[in-house]
């Protein structure tokens, strides 16, 4: 993958400054033709590729499963060593607030 793809500046008035209320509202980042422009896409295909899979990230609100965000650090930490997540072999206890 070239990383060169996801290179795109983004104006200033498309960055929140405040969070919506209510949550379920909220919308990352609408992806329209003018920011399209700025993606470096060769075709339609890979501009909604990279556009789904850019939402597809988008945490749901729904609360942090913290023995699978472990698992998965460790399995990065398996793969990817210390180049990918340095010295971390484990999530800090208390890393994600589980608020009701």
């Amino acid at each position: 993958m070239k990383v060169k793809r996801f290179s795109y500046s983004l104006p200033p008035e498309r960055i929140a400054l405040e969070p919506v209320s209510p949550r379920d509202r909220a919308k990352l980042l609408v992806v329209g033709e003018n920011l399209r422009d700025k993606m470096n896409v060769k075709s339609d295909a890979e501009f909604i590729a990279l556009r789904d899979g850019f939402r597809d990230g988008i945490p749901s609100g729904d609360p942090v499963d913290d023995a699978a965000a472990d698992r998965f650090l460790q399995l990065m930490a398996e793969l990817g060593g210390e180049k990918l997540v340095g010295k971390a072999t484990s999530l800090p206890e208390g890393l994600f607030v589980h608020v009701d």
